[in-house]
């Protein structure tokens, strides 16, 4: 209710409707169906964003066993079993819609330390750009691998150092001039040039996991 009140606030010609659910505790496309028929079904869906996500930091053997499936349930199957439940009624639109899903930069690198997170990544990425091809006569399906957004990812983890990280607002506004025009995007020139500059793993991940 609080961020539908601050939305409201900064766009108040739009209209707005919240749905509350834990994704991450989600674990079949049914459970994903209910919500859609109890809550979305009678809505014209022009533009789906998948960017729920969490980030979890540690070497396998020590991260806690309920945080691993919270990170695989949210990063990724989420996009998956939602994807699913959605995509009879983005066909019966009528109309081409739009899906984006958030993954990372991070999809394309082995990074020590962050196993679960890049494997998710690379697990949306993945499937997404298979998805594009598979459903673009009805569907513009866009997956973005942004790198590190002002949000609060990190809350719980490291934050990346100011200096490269973009604004959400930035970051997002370089993601819509995409849809509809490349299937796996970076979404902005200075992730697209951080991306070309990640480390290999054999120099990121030497010291990671100690």
């Amino acid at each position: 209710d609080t961020k539908i009140g601050e939305l409201k606030q900064k766009y108040p010609a739009v209209e707005f409707k919240g749905v509350a659910a834990d994704c991450s505790t989600k674990t079949s496309v049914a459970q994903y169906k209910e919500i859609v028929d109890a809550e979305l079904a009678s809505l014209d869906i022009g533009i789906v964003c998948l960017n729920a996500g969490c980030w979890v930091e540690g070497p396998v053997d020590l991260v806690a066993e309920s945080d691993y499936e919270r990170t695989f349930g949210l990063n990724g199957l989420h996009v998956v079993y939602l994807v699913k439940a959605l995509l009879p009624q983005l066909e019966k639109r009528g109309k081409k819609s739009a899906l984006m899903a958030t993954s990372s930069m991070l999809a394309n690198l082995s990074m020590p330390g962050l196993a679960s997170y890049c494997a998710t990544k690379a697990f949306v990425s993945n499937f997404m750009e298979s998805l594009h091809f598979e459903v673009s006569h009805f569907l513009d399906v866009t997956c973005w691998e942004p790198g590190p957004c002002s949000t609060n990812l990190f809350a719980d983890g490291t934050e990346p150092p100011s200096f490269v990280k973009l604004t959400a607002e930035k970051a997002v506004r370089g993601l819509l001039c995409q849809l509809g025009r490349a299937r796996v995007t970076n979404g902005n020139f200075w992730f697209h040039f951080m991306a070309g500059m990640l480390p290999p793993i054999w120099l990121a991940g030497k010291n990671a996991a100690k």
